[in-house]
């Protein structure tokens, strides 16, 4: 033998999750990039937003097959409240589960961006 790989090889795979902001009624933007991540891989996400009336599930899909992002869409309502709201994701990459979550803000209609709560 002796052609066993020296080093790291390939670099990991990384997700980072995004939640946008979103207007009461509006809808609020889920999105997961893969970063290194092999082509072959099945590579799949669902999300809960919590929100003030309950959880809403949501299944992200991929746009594109070379990108390797996961978008998902979560309809508030006008009846939400104000506020940061706590996305959980759980992303599935082959055999591996993997957690990630962010917060996206809920405000109210026609916020300037520049005074859009930071979360």
């Amino acid at each position: 033998g002796g052609h066993g790989r020296h080093g790291g090889g390939k670099p990991a795979v990384t997700f980072r999750v995004r939640a946008s902001n979103a207007e009461a009624p509006g809808v609020m933007r889920i999105r997961v990039k893969a970063r290194h991540a092999d082509k072959s891989i099945v590579y799949s996400a669902t999300a809960i937003a919590h929100l003030s009336g309950g959880d809403v599930p949501v299944v992200l899909t991929e746009k594109g097959h070379r990108s390797r992002n996961l978008h998902g869409k979560v309809v508030i309502p006008e009846s939400e409240t104000l506020g940061c709201k706590l996305v959980d994701v759980t992303i599935t990459f082959g055999d591996q589960t993997i957690p990630g979550s962010d917060q996206g803000a809920v405000v109210a209609p026609g916020t300037p961006e520049e005074l859009e709560p930071t979360c």
